[in-house]
């Protein structure tokens, strides 16, 4: 004779349960519960922070990384190479702006920036000059390059020009334009003025007096 055996019924398993509380006081249950959801928010929060400093850190890295490159190739693009006719205008404009300043400053070597021989054919220029230095306490001048013309020589600049000459009695303003005529090499000179030139006034100074 068989007998059978009656099988209980299992009840499913309950789910996983992180934290079980055995106490029989229900508020120390609830605090047990909160403290432990307490440190996984902490974790949590733990995490989030420490994903976000990483942002941070790879966002200063990246930056760093981009000032290097755009470094490097500024480095490599080396100094500016000047064209040769930059060159020239250069040492032009700077031609322009020293005998302003010597003239300016009342120096008599602005007669070296004139060739000997435009000086010898140029009648009293010479004599002009000195006289503005002598007979003015104080000479400004305004110097304003409107064109260059180069050739291989030869360079024309075109001014115009504002000046004050102050004598002992009164002060005298005068403006006007002129064409210098130079000859271009190491060192510039002039060769030539056409139009209204501000060096040697004193002969327009006389006329006005007669």
């Amino acid at each position: 004779m068989r007998y059978k055996t009656k099988m209980k019924k299992q009840n499913p398993p309950k789910p996983f349960q992180r934290h079980s509380c055995v106490s029989r006081n229900p508020d120390h249950c609830k605090a047990l519960d909160s403290h432990f959801r307490g440190d996984d928010r902490k974790n949590h929060c733990g995490k989030l922070q420490g994903i976000s400093k990483l942002r941070g850190i790879c966002k200063e890295a990246l930056f760093i990384l981009l000032f290097l490159i755009i470094t490097i190739i500024s480095g490599c693009g080396g100094k500016v190479i000047l064209s040769d006719d930059a060159v020239r205008i250069r040492k032009v404009t700077d031609f322009v702006y020293e005998i302003k300043d010597l003239y300016e400053q009342r120096n008599v070597n602005l007669l070296a920036m004139f060739s000997s021989e435009y000086l010898a054919s140029a009648g009293d220029l010479k004599t002009a000059i000195l006289k503005d230095m002598e007979g003015s306490d104080n000479i400004s001048l305004s110097l304003f390059i409107d064109r260059i013309e180069m050739s291989d020589e030869h360079v024309n600049i075109s001014i115009h020009w504002n000046g004050a000459w102050k004598g002992p009695e009164k002060t005298f303003r005068e403006g006007g334009s002129m064409v210098l005529l130079t000859s271009y090499g190491d060192p510039i000179r002039i060769t030539g003025v056409k139009g209204d030139s501000p060096f040697g006034i004193s002969r327009m100074l006389n006329r006005h007096e007669n």
